[in-house]
């Protein structure tokens, strides 16, 4: 184990979780340690079931990946979070309201990986990105208060606050 992963343990929050699923062995940290496609030894994201479903603002509870995805985002797992979220913003049509939004949840795992990389500058690019996805939703959107996590992430990757953001689902 390098620093870099002994740093992420000692860092990671723990809350609710919203699924069984074991978390990923490890955080991927491009340029830190070596990417999970290229470690044979171990499987470090679960297999996750395919429901074949869309997700939408009826259904949202009941998306294993996407619970998943909230699992792992609220415990620093940031291009886990990029390569789950992708596979349902895919799956969603890329332009449908729930894919756009998605895509704003991937394109912030995005920004708060780049800050625990140390480009502040990267992030804050992909945060206003992140947002402009984001905002097209008012309020509550799949279980998530939009305002209330942008504004949490503002404040982190400016440094106004200490501790990475969580999705608490409603």
């Amino acid at each position: 184990m390098n620093k870099a992963e002994d740093k992420n343990k000692e860092n990671t929050i723990f809350m609710k979780r919203y699924t069984g699923f074991p978390m990923p062995a490890y955080a991927f940290l491009p340029g830190i340690n070596q990417h999970p496609n290229k470690n044979h030894q171990q499987i470090h994201i679960p297999e996750l079931p395919d429901t074949g479903e869309l997700i939408n603002a009826g259904n949202w509870q009941n998306a294993p990946a996407y619970l998943y995805a909230i699992d792992i985002f609220n415990q620093e797992y940031y291009w886990e979070v990029h390569e789950i979220l992708e596979h349902l913003w895919m799956n969603n049509g890329k332009s449908s309201e729930t894919a756009v939004f998605l895509k704003g949840i991937i394109q912030l795992s995005v920004a708060l990986l780049k800050v625990k990389l140390g480009n502040k500058f990267g992030a804050k690019r992909l945060l206003n990105k992140a947002m402009i996805h984001l905002q097209r939703q008012e309020k509550i959107y799949l279980g998530i208060d939009v305002e209330k996590l942008i504004g949490e992430c503002e404040r982190y990757i400016q440094g106004e606050i200490n501790s990475p953001p969580l999705i608490r689902l409603i």
